[in-house]
């Protein structure tokens, strides 16, 4: 079953409390991921931040040490499968099993951290997977996973794209499958 949600740019990211203690990855090539580490840490969530830019990891860290959330800020590209390789098991042993993977990035990015972070995922039948993009298609998951898709087109402001990955990797929404459509207004 798919879900389409208009959200619209008065929007604040709201509270869910089902997201405290959980653990995230938020990976790409997007300046937005520092809103949404913001918006996790403020949810609870401890986030590990995979970008390849040092200031927007140093943003975020900063944000999450005032609030004393666990965080774990790595500069990396994202588009490389060897990063994955070599932090997903550096993240899982600081954070804990990985609950929640958003990605923001293009096609070919999201499906490489999908693919690296889902057979974890998978094999505890339990996790989310974020994709933010200008255009996002619905995806099969395996058993027990949930596959949100962010549709964002240009101009949307960062805090909206927020919102909706934070309301997308809430168990709010129960659907297996949902689509969010943001537009810039």
């Amino acid at each position: 079953m798919t879900t389409m949600l208009g959200v619209t740019s008065e929007v604040w990211p709201a509270r869910y409390p089902d997201l405290n203690g959980k653990a995230a990855v938020l990976a790409g090539t997007s300046s937005v991921l520092v809103g949404i580490a913001r918006v996790f840490c403020d949810n609870g969530v401890m986030p590990a931040l995979v970008v390849d830019d040092r200031d927007s990891v140093e943003a975020a860290t900063a944000y999450a040490e005032q609030l004393g959330v666990t965080f774990m800020g790595i500069v990396a590209d994202a588009a490389e499968r060897s990063t994955w390789d070599r932090v997903t098991q550096h993240i899982e042993q600081r954070l804990g099993p990985i609950d929640i993977a958003a990605v923001v990035a293009p096609p070919a990015v999201r499906m490489l951290v999908a693919s690296a972070l889902m057979p974890d995922m998978a094999a505890r039948r339990r996790g989310v997977v974020v994709e933010v993009g200008a255009s996002v298609e619905s995806m099969e998951v395996p058993a027990g996973l949930r596959h949100r898709a962010v549709s964002a087109t240009a101009g949307v402001r960062a805090l909206d794209i927020a919102a909706a990955v934070l309301l997308s990797a809430s168990d709010v929404l129960d659907a297996t499958q949902v689509q969010i459509a943001l537009a810039a207004s």
